[in-house]
């Protein structure tokens, strides 16, 4: 071989080379080579920033490695080590360690063996990627799994209760027909209306509008539809006291239409909600409202329809009024069934939002 052909074949070497080593720098991914022996270990610069230095440690071992990894996760790493090492195979784990700054963080690894002539492992080439960002979204697919299973139990069981008060043997069957629907519809109504923030939260003005809507009578007096509702402080409801919420004003309105003021074309239902400070004599008549809360008063006045009576069986609306809602609200509901038109008072405590459950 000439000169110029060797000249040519060592700029070759030394452009491949150089190529190698600015990928090796620019690398997201820490390499990294083992010398089983010694401990001792080669890397580049990707590799110590994952273990959260600035620059290049004037050495590494494996024994710096394993003070790294979280005592938890430890013998784990080990003992796949020592195995790898045994039988020849490839090295591979995840596990957390601590950085230098003190930060937490969870890296992937892989390392292939290679042996000597008498085929004993001497070294382990491979590299090591930080997957925080993936540990911590597969940690929030886990979490929305969970919740969703929650949900659908929750909302099966719902479901489950409307249907028992809804057909019963007293309500003709197409009447329990009409309630269930319009009872799932409101659920529906609800649900709609909190997937809108992924299950967080939802206002009270939103939750009152959605439940109203269906209920709306255009040929009533008023641009209302029969509603006049009074525009009251923002307040954010946690998915379950939306839901609850939902519930409770669709039987209102309901039973305002089939049989309360909205029955009549001249009939009207008043709704406001406003947020006071309670005196300690109020504190006193609800005993499930904190006294020292931010109290929520939501009032329902019928008037214009039939002289109202108190009906002599308690049905599926009035079981929620009174015992389910101040359950789930921790409030306090009162109904007033005054002839010149049904009452409703709902007092529960604005506390902070509770997204954990519906």
């Amino acid at each position: 071989m000439d000169d110029t052909a060797l000249h040519t074949s060592s700029m070759a070497a030394g452009s491949r080379e150089e190529r190698l080593e600015l990928i090796l720098e620019m690398s997201p991914v820490g390499v990294w080579e083992l010398d089983v022996v010694s401990g001792a270990a080669w890397r580049n610069a990707q590799h110590d920033k994952i273990f959260g230095y600035d620059q290049l440690l004037p050495e590494w071992s494996y024994a710096t490695f394993l003070d790294h990894v979280i005592p938890i996760d430890r013998a784990m790493v080990e003992a796949r080590y020592g195995g790898a090492l045994e039988a020849g195979t490839p090295w591979s784990f995840e596990c957390r360690i601590m950085r230098s700054d003190g930060e937490t963080r969870w890296i992937d690894a892989k390392g292939r063996p290679f042996r000597s002539d008498t085929g004993k492992v001497v070294k382990l080439i491979g590299h090591v990627i930080d997957v925080t960002h993936t540990k911590e979204n597969e940690e929030r697919l886990r979490l929305l799994i969970d919740e969703l299973n929650h949900r659908v139990r929750n909302t099966l069981g719902v479901v489950q209760a409307i249907a028992a008060r809804s057909f019963q043997e007293h309500v003709a069957m197409d009447q329990a027909r009409a309630d269930f629907a319009g009872r799932i519809n409101a659920l529906a109504a609800a649900h709609s209306l909190l997937s809108e923030s992924n299950w967080t939260e939802a206002t009270l003005e939103q939750v009152i509008e959605k439940t109203l809507l269906p209920h709306r009578q255009p040929n009533m007096s008023g641009g209302g539809g029969g509603f006049e509702v009074s525009p009251g402080p923002n307040v954010p409801l946690s998915a379950k006291h939306a839901v609850s919420l939902t519930m409770a004003l669709n039987e209102l309105a309901t039973n305002a239409t089939k049989h309360g003021a909205l029955s009549h074309p001249e009939g009207k239902v008043e709704l406001s909600w406003s947020i006071a400070q309670p005196d300690e004599d109020a504190a006193d008549t609800a005993e499930h409202v904190d006294a020292g809360g931010r109290n929520v008063e939501i009032s329902w006045r019928e008037s214009g329809g039939p002289v109202v009576e108190r009906g002599e069986r308690t049905g599926f609306g009035m079981s929620l009024l009174q015992r389910i809602l101040p359950a789930d609200m921790d409030g306090q509901v009162d109904v007033l069934f005054d002839p010149a038109g049904l009452r409703c008072r709902i007092v529960f405590d604005a506390k902070p939002l509770d997204t954990s459950g519906s």
